[in-house]
């Protein structure tokens, strides 16, 4: 979470991975030490956040993942696990995820693993053949 009372907004913050779900970096750049943080541009705009802007960020009650509570804004985009305005439901705050933010895995204090994406060799294709024979209309 960051801001205070009213303003407090609630943010889903995850690692960068370089392999799956690639940011997509529309100003700044990439998170590259401790304490680095690239934001949701949607979320940046409408609560003016810019690039060298300090955040404090805070945790839910129940949680103490993050080693830093201050981070600087060093870039923002897009990411393509959020493709709609909904960014998610929780149940701190109003309820409502209002954007994400990336950070280095060395900002986590735990050695376990909390999501995890998979990667399957041919799905793509495997999806395709699928999408042909239950529509075959379908030119993909």
């Amino acid at each position: 979470m960051c801001g205070e009372g009213q303003t407090q907004k609630v943010l889903h913050i995850e690692s960068v991975n370089e392999t799956v779900n690639r940011l997509d970096v529309q100003e700044g750049r990439l998170p590259k030490k401790e304490g680095e943080l690239f934001l949701d541009g949607t979320f940046a705009s409408a609560n003016g956040y810019q690039i060298g802007d300090k955040m404090t960020l805070r945790e839910g009650k129940d949680s103490s993942l993050l080693i830093n509570t201050e981070y600087t804004v060093v870039g923002t985009g897009r990411s393509p696990l959020y493709i709609s305005f909904n960014r998610g439901n929780t149940t701190i705050g109003t309820g409502e995820v209002n954007g994400f933010g990336y950070v280095l895995p060395d900002n986590f204090d735990r050695e376990i693993y909390t999501q995890i994406y998979v990667l399957a060799h041919g799905a793509k294709a495997l999806y395709q053949l699928y999408r042909r024979l239950r529509e075959p209309d379908c030119k993909n």
